[in-house]
């Protein structure tokens, strides 16, 4: 009976939110309306927008009202997808397209949450007592604002824009939308009072221990040289004072550091006790390396963060990668806790071992998917690929003269048979030296050969580069009259040269248009007589050493002036494999972790706490989340950040004698 009537609270609630959509739709097309209208910098817009505008409205209205009747019934109206684990039908591709959707999603919802945090508090209370959870979770909330955004997307999907204009209307809307929500949030809250939810919520909400809010670490930066500051101010005082100990010393002061990183609420108790172990000997350590309480880029700090963030990147304490991880450590620091006194060699070894443990551990996990990422980051380079094959290839065909028809075979379509196998199977696959050799196989079988040794070779090889010819031509699915179009232009060149002539004259030579099977045609070549003439070409081969390894150089040092382009690309370059990152994908906030990184660093597989959730992100999709912060590194210090902040209000109490 209890069950039934939370039901019909929240059905009543949500009726609210559906007898109110027909306004927030109405009010959101007028906006839009209006200043794509009047506003001269939306003047770009108007086109599409009046191509389609009479179907934004009953577009808004059916995807909102779809997405709240799911409410109704008591489920999320944004669940993730089910995923299959390790398979590669689970990889999802997020590219500039998927990114700038997702930014845009994420700014309405932005501004609604801004708008409305007090009401959503209250709402998310209501629905984390409603299903019996101790912390409230935005997800819970089957009406959060990301709800509305993502019906607000999917009608501005059909209008005649093309993505920066879609993106574009969504900013426009985002102002309206969180006015408008903002008076349904405050209804529903009225509402609740009425129904005497409040009493459920305000109970529920006093039985709760709310988090602290987060802090940005970049909003903090805190320094050890400001406690160990601090420390020298308070020792100077007390020495003035004519004490003869000092009130803080540096060993006490790593001691304090010791334990605000234990009692961080972070690390797994087997994190806690494994690290614990080590401050015996640090203590002695700190007495011969001062840069251990003076810089974060000491070793030991290094290693201390990133064993807390990547212990943090799994949600389930019992996670077998977690599991595992705890199990290398022990492994790993046992020896130093049984060492009285640690040293600085001692820990840059165990920041390498940490380094290569967490690393493989990451390509463990892509594995199942690296195979896939490989040929989509190949077939993402096709462009460049086929560029600089043709480029290499017209240097090779204009030292050799070729001729006018070999030029058009072999910077067409061969061009594209090595380009193919290039993306197919790798840039130094067999294949791909096969066919690179076959140019250097045909243009030698066109020379001049003066002698009859040459001559019989010549029709032995024949065979064998007709093969390799017709092999490369039907693996770009060249029609059956194109590949004996072009094997007849060659039986009569290698005709020519086997009779003493050039192997071919600058207009197209006549040709015997009856079909004639591969095996006629090398038969033909095999009876024509050789030539005398001399040679007049020599032989050229391709290297291979400029062929694509990077297609576009993409880094460059950043500098205390960089641009900001700069400083995107200098944040990219830092991402390594094995890191975990905090990131805005398909309307969802999900900690990855990076498992894979393409040679050109234009492809990114992160894979999510559960291990079945895998995403590839272009480089341009990672710009555009980086632009919007929707996207971060989760360990950049913030293990000894968040002790120091602490550490430092202690030393604040502590007043000059």
């Amino acid at each position: 009976m209890h069950t039934q009537a939370q039901a019909l609270k929240l059905q009543s609630l949500v009726d609210e939110a559906i007898a109110f959509t027909p306004t927030l739709v109405l009010q959101v097309h007028n906006a839009l309306d209006s200043a794509i209208k009047t506003r001269p910098q939306y003047q770009y817009l108007q086109a599409g927008w009046l191509k389609r505008r009479a179907r934004f409205s009953p577009d808004f209205d059916d995807a909102l009202r779809s997405l709240l009747e799911i409410a109704r019934g008591g489920r999320d109206p944004l669940p993730r997808p089910p995923t299959a684990s390790g398979t590669t039908a689970s990889l999802s591709l997020i590219d500039e397209r998927q990114a700038l959707e997702d930014v845009g999603v994420a700014h309405v919802t932005s501004a609604v949450e801004e708008a409305n945090r007090a009401e959503l508090h209250q709402i998310g209370n209501y629905f984390a007592a409603l299903h019996g959870i101790v912390r409230p979770v935005k997800t819970d909330n089957l009406l959060r604002p990301d709800v509305f955004a993502h019906a607000l997307h999917r009608a501005v999907m059909g209008t005649d824009l093309d993505q920066e204009g879609r993106y574009a209307v969504m900013r426009l809307a985002a102002d309206t939308m969180a006015l408008e929500l903002h008076r349904l949030y405050t209804l529903l809250g009225v509402r609740m009072q009425e129904a005497r939810l409040a009493d459920m919520v305000s109970s529920h909400a006093a039985g709760t221990r709310q988090p602290p809010p987060p802090v940005s670490v970049s909003s903090i930066r805190h320094t050890l040289g400001e406690a160990a500051q601090r420390v020298d101010e308070v020792n100077r005082a007390s020495r003035q004072a004519a004490m003869d100990v000092p009130i803080i010393t540096m060993r006490d002061l790593l001691r304090r550091l010791f334990v605000q990183i234990l009692d961080d609420a972070r690390l797994t108790p087997k994190l806690r006790e494994l690290l614990s172990g080590l401050q015996p000997g640090l203590g002695h350590m700190v007495e011969h390396d001062p840069d251990l309480i003076n810089s974060h880029h000491h070793p030991v700090w290094r290693v201390f963060n990133r064993i807390a963030s990547h212990g943090s990147g799994y949600a389930n304490i019992d996670d077998p990668d977690l599991l595992a991880f705890e199990a290398f450590l022990t492994r790993t620091l046992g020896p130093l806790h049984a060492k009285p006194e640690l040293r600085h060699d001692d820990v840059v070894k165990l920041e390498q071992a940490l380094d290569e443990y967490i690393t493989e551990q990451a390509l463990k996990r892509a594995q199942a998917s690296s195979q896939v990422m490989e040929a989509m980051d190949r077939e993402q380079n096709r462009d460049s690929y086929e560029r600089l094959v043709r480029e290499q290839l017209t240097a090779q065909l204009e030292e050799a003269r070729a001729g006018k028809l070999l030029q058009r075979f072999l910077l067409g379509p061969w061009v594209r048979v090595i380009t193919r196998a290039m993306v197919r199977d790798g840039r130094e696959a067999p294949s791909v030296s096969r066919y690179v050799g076959t140019v250097d196989r045909l243009l030698s079988s066109l020379l001049p050969h003066n002698d009859e040794a040459s001559r019989r070779m010549l029709r032995a090889s024949l065979p064998q580069l007709v093969a390799e010819l017709e092999g490369g031509m039907v693996s770009i699915e060249m029609s059956e009259e194109e590949r004996e179009a072009v094997l007849k232009s060659l039986m009569v060149m290698h005709t020519r040269v086997l009779s003493g002539q050039q192997a071919q004259l600058d207009s197209p030579p006549q040709v015997d248009h009856r079909k004639l099977s591969s095996g006629e045609v090398l038969q033909h070549l095999v009876d024509e007589q050789e030539s005398q003439l001399p040679s007049r070409w020599a032989s050229s081969r391709i290297d291979r050493g400029h062929l694509p390894t990077v297609p576009v150089q993409l880094y460059q040092d950043s500098t205390a002036h960089q641009s900001a382009g700069e400083a995107r690309e200098a944040w990219i370059q830092q991402m390594q494999v094995g890191d975990w990152y905090h990131l805005y994908i398909k309307g969802q906030w999900l900690s990855v972790q990076l498992a894979w990184v393409s040679e050109s660093r234009q492809l990114f597989l992160v894979v999510g706490q559960d291990a079945s959730v895998r995403h590839t992100i272009t480089r341009g999709a990672l710009e555009q989340l980086l632009i919007s912060g929707l996207v971060t590194r989760l360990h950049e210090d913030e293990l000894l950040e968040r002790a120091l902040g602490t550490v430092l209000q202690e030393l604040e109490q502590l007043p000059p004698q």
